[in-house]
């Protein structure tokens, strides 16, 4: 019997199975997978709502994830009212400059992404704060598979340091990879990184806004 990665308690109320007649499940790059199954559940102790899944997700994202790998332009949209759209990257490294501008400007300033892709945030945030007055911007990108975004890596501006190196950094950003953490390991993945008096910034979707997210077999968790 599994049990609930937050609060440990038995397991709760199971929601749905991701698993069709094929024996496949669903993945975050729309695809069919079989090498990872499971189910959803809620727990009925914290509220928790989490999927047990068979497999292993380190090799799944190392052999198998290949959402917007095709071109260093691919980028996804992020719908703003029935008309507007933007780029996520753009639309992610606007929030992340904004959040920048809260710190002090006269010390040196260390950044890490957690879970950057391809790195198109990393190249949009440079873009913008290269026009600004500060220039002391450590830029450092973290990924599960490296060999796989490396040569997107190296096309961003090479002006930053663009590294993937375990120490401490000022601010630690994450756009829509904390669903795909354990929840056991958000030490170890997030917090570890930052510095004493730094800030971390996460987002993950939000399942009362998108139901589907529940069928995603590759989301650990899900939030509310």
């Amino acid at each position: 019997m599994n049990s609930c990665p937050l609060c440990l308690a038995d397991q709760g109320q199971e929601l749905l199975t991701r698993l069709t007649e094929a024996g496949h499940s669903i993945t975050s790059d729309s695809k069919f997978c079989d090498s990872l199954t499971g189910n959803c559940y809620s727990c009925s102790h914290c509220g928790h709502i989490y999927n047990h899944i068979r497999g292993s997700l380190e090799k799944f994202y190392v052999d198998q994830y290949s959402l917007l790998t095709n071109d260093i332009l691919q980028d996804q949209l992020i719908f703003i009212g029935p008309e507007k759209t933007i780029a996520r990257s753009l639309f992610q490294s606007n929030l992340l400059h904004k959040m920048v501008k809260l710190l002090p400007a006269s010390e040196p300033l260390s950044i890490l992404e957690v879970g950057a892709g391809k790195g198109l945030t990393a190249k949009s945030f440079l873009d913008i704060a290269i026009q600004e007055p500060r220039q002391d911007i450590e830029y450092s990108l973290h990924e599960v598979s490296i060999s796989k975004y490396k040569n997107f890596w190296e096309k961003i501006n090479s002006h930053y340091s663009i590294v993937n190196q375990k120490k401490k950094y000022d601010f630690v950003a994450s756009f829509f990879t904390l669903e795909h953490c354990e929840i056991k390991n958000i030490k170890t993945s997030y917090l570890d990184y930052v510095t004493d008096g730094g800030i971390i910034m996460l987002t993950v979707p939000n399942l009362l806004s998108n139901a589907g997210d529940l069928l995603v077999i590759d989301h650990t968790s899900h939030f509310t």
